[in-house]
């Protein structure tokens, strides 16, 4: 949460990403309730440079169930 405080002034939508961790994604929905971020509750199998020839940041975040979602700008706390 502390890390989310901080990204929050920086982007217009902010995106907990739980890895799969049902117990993290269900206490961070909570605290998070009536703000711009939302949690985004699968595992992560892959993140890769959406175009490694250009030099934007995005990156797509693929899922385990096949999904992805392209993101901008990520920051991990590991």
């Amino acid at each position: 949460m502390h890390m989310a405080g901080m990204a929050a002034p920086l982007v217009e939508d902010l995106v907990i990403y739980s890895n799969g961790d049902e117990k993290i994604a269900k206490q961070m929905a909570a605290a998070v309730e009536g703000k711009r971020v939302s949690v985004e509750p699968r595992k992560i199998v892959a993140i890769e440079r959406k175009d490694s020839l250009s030099r934007k940041s995005d990156v797509i975040v693929r899922f385990e169930d096949g999904g992805s979602k392209v993101e901008t700008f990520m920051v991990s706390s590991r």
